[in-house]
């Protein structure tokens, strides 16, 4: 097992005293999710649409390390079902640490593909030497934004669109967050087109327990 630390010096905003009975019907309700998707996958993107208009904007900030699972993509036909095995045969991507102070954090992903990382993006300089399986890399800012798709709702905007991320792809990138219950977290990641769209193409969960569905 990996060992995770927090090298943040700020202190840590506690999260408000919640329920385990919330956090529990969360949980239950992803895991659910993620059932549908393999049985039927378009009533299961509906349902995680759905849930993520039910969250709410965090009460409070995040802060420190956040484990992380994709639990769908929605990129493109055939794109989407190589990203997926690709992912479930190597998880790369493993969560977020957040600086609340200075709203700010970055991306951590498996140390075993930052090779293959380096090869993608030759030019970039930011990786960060993390734990003895993990990196960090592709920093980013948070603040409160509208919804892309829901614009009544209030949302943790994640804007990747800074100097030194690549700029023909991680820039282009841009994650809401939103608060489920308790420490769950739900997130969905959109890519700015070319042609001038954003799309969602991937929804993921947070947690700062060490497995993001597990129960309490």
């Amino acid at each position: 097992m990996s060992t995770w630390t927090d090298d943040h010096n700020d202190p840590i905003p506690s999260q408000p005293p919640v329920e385990n009975s919330d956090v529990t019907a969360a949980l239950t309700y992803v895991r659910a999710v993620q059932q549908m998707l393999r049985q039927d996958r378009r009533r299961g993107m509906a349902s995680l649409t759905g849930l993520f208009g039910d969250g709410e904007m965090p009460t409070v900030a995040l802060h420190g390390r956040y484990r992380g699972q994709i639990l769908a993509f929605d990129i493109a036909p055939g794109l989407t079902k190589a990203t997926a095995t690709f992912y479930a045969h190597w998880p790369f991507w493993l969560g977020k640490t957040f600086n609340a102070p200075q709203q700010s954090g970055d991306d951590i992903y498996l140390r075993t593909l930052l090779r293959r990382a380096r090869l993608f993006w030759p030019g970039y300089r930011g990786y960060v030497a993390d734990t003895a399986q993990t990196y960090r890399a592709f920093p980013f800012r948070t603040h409160v934004a509208a919804s892309i798709l829901q614009p009544a709702q209030q949302i943790m905007r994640l804007d990747y669109d800074l100097p030194g991320n690549p700029r023909l792809s991680v820039a282009r990138t841009m994650d809401e967050v939103v608060q489920l219950a308790g420490d769950v977290y739900l997130g969905r990641a959109f890519v700015h087109w070319w042609w001038g769209r954003w799309q969602p193409v991937a929804y993921f969960v947070l947690r700062s327990t060490p497995d993001p569905v597990q129960d309490e």
